[in-house]
């Protein structure tokens, strides 16, 4: 395990009336990436699910350009929103309601050591995400051998 990636409800900056409460939100139309649907969202013991979508992809490129054309609320991973978040683009919304982290993992088989070259894409896939702002490192890899 190398770390993972927070998943956010999120709208565009110029949205009208972002929802300020779970309830409200089922109000508003839902962006769905088929990856995350149907969308799971927790609040300490509280959790519900939201199936219904007014727009639906397979492609995370295509919901947000839907949310950031202002057409509603868009659940999106932090690495594909950091950079419009930060330019004021997108807003969060409803930050304590978590969706699931999305686990990122290195696998190789378990009875093989790792060659020296997947040893160095290793080291340079973590350093790579360690240094980036929307990824939160975890439990170091195990490497055998």
């Amino acid at each position: 395990m190398l770390g993972g990636i927070r998943v956010l409800l999120v709208c565009a900056a110029d949205y009208p009336y972002p929802p300020q409460s779970i309830d409200e939100l089922e109000t508003h139309p839902h962006i769905m990436a088929d990856m995350f649907s149907p969308w799971q969202l927790c609040k300490g013991a509280e959790q519900v699910l939201f199936d219904s979508a007014a727009y639906r992809s397979n492609d995370l490129s295509v919901v947000r350009n839907i949310a950031l054309a202002g057409q509603g609320i868009a659940l999106l991973p932090m690495g594909l929103a950091y950079p419009d978040l930060k330019a004021g683009r997108l807003i969060q919304i409803l930050p304590q309601w978590q969706a699931p982290m999305r686990e990122i993992s290195m696998v190789w088989p378990y009875q093989h050591s790792l060659s020296a070259r997947a040893s160095l894409f290793k080291n340079e896939l973590r350093d790579y995400l360690t240094a980036q702002p929307w990824f939160e490192a975890g439990m170091s890899v195990q490497v055998t051998g």
